[in-house]
């Protein structure tokens, strides 16, 4: 998730095409990371998100944010995706609490109907 511009956004297009299972269980865990989710990719997140709709809900609504935040420090630890022990963990990992009202809100977008106009991508 540490990459920057172009890369991260193409990374998260080819994630956020897929419908199966697997693709909509690794999309809503994507939601664990702060770093690469901010500005416009944080947007286009939450519209890969809302675009799923009720599909996605299964998985939103079983996710455990102690249980992704302790994956994402796990993976913060062991230098995956590049990244490096000068990284602030609190800039790439979202804190628990982070992570349950990102889900929450996500969860009432979807329920509430909300869906993203073309410049939200």
């Amino acid at each position: 998730m540490q990459g920057k511009g172009v890369e991260s956004e193409l990374g998260l297009a080819v994630i956020g095409e897929g419908n199966g299972p697997q693709s909509l269980q690794f999309l809503a865990e994507l939601v664990r990371w702060r770093r690469g989710m901010d500005a416009g990719n944080g947007e286009s997140f939450t519209c890969y998100l809302l675009s799923k709709g009720k599909a996605i809900l299964p998985y939103l609504e079983r996710l455990d944010p102690l249980t992704l935040r302790k994956q994402c420090v796990a993976e913060f630890n062991a230098g995956k995706y590049g990244l490096e022990a000068r990284d602030n963990l609190e800039s790439v990992c979202r804190s628990e609490m982070h992570i349950r009202a990102e889900n929450v809100q996500i969860i009432a977008g979807i329920r509430d109907g909300t869906v993203c106009n073309d410049e939200d991508w």
